[in-house]
């Protein structure tokens, strides 16, 4: 999972190199602590469902996957709030839109056994959709 959520690492700050723009500390252990928060998610229902040979062969436990899962919601949570705070004081109005999307989407992830394809769990449910778009459109305000 680590592998994975390195690679997210390496786009972000390939793309900040191509676009001239440094990267934050903050916003890096963000990205990361989403990505793993989605993709252990994923691995929690592979673990669920024991569908592959690889899921069956790790011995994954289902309560390190939820609490590690949970502990990277939250990193993610504060530090999105440490850099809103010292980067855009404005961007705290989408502040409780990413707390809701965030609980929304591990709970629906869970309820609907959808976490595997986060794409399609964000379009098809729009309790998640509709938060999300707000979350763009106050973005795209706030930084025109």
């Amino acid at each position: 999972m680590i592998l994975i959520c390195s690679g997210y690492l390496i786009r972000l700050y390939l793309g900040s190199y191509v676009i001239e723009v440094q990267t934050s500390f903050l916003l890096a252990i963000s990205v990361f602590s989403l990505s793993f928060f989605v993709i252990s998610i994923k691995r929690s229902l592979e673990v669920l469902k024991q569908e592959t040979l690889r899921i069956k062969s790790l011995n994954y436990s289902k309560h390190s996957l939820n609490f590690i899962t949970k502990i990277n919601g939250f990193v993610f949570l504060f530090c999105s709030l440490i850099f809103i705070i010292f980067s855009n004081n404005l961007l705290i109005l989408i502040f409780p839109f990413l707390i809701f999307v965030i609980y929304k989407y591990y709970k629906i992830s869970f309820q609907k056994k959808m976490g595997e394809f986060p794409i399609d769990l964000i379009v098809r449910e729009k309790t998640i959709l509709f938060p999300c778009l707000i979350i763009i459109f106050i973005t795209i305000l706030i930084y025109m």
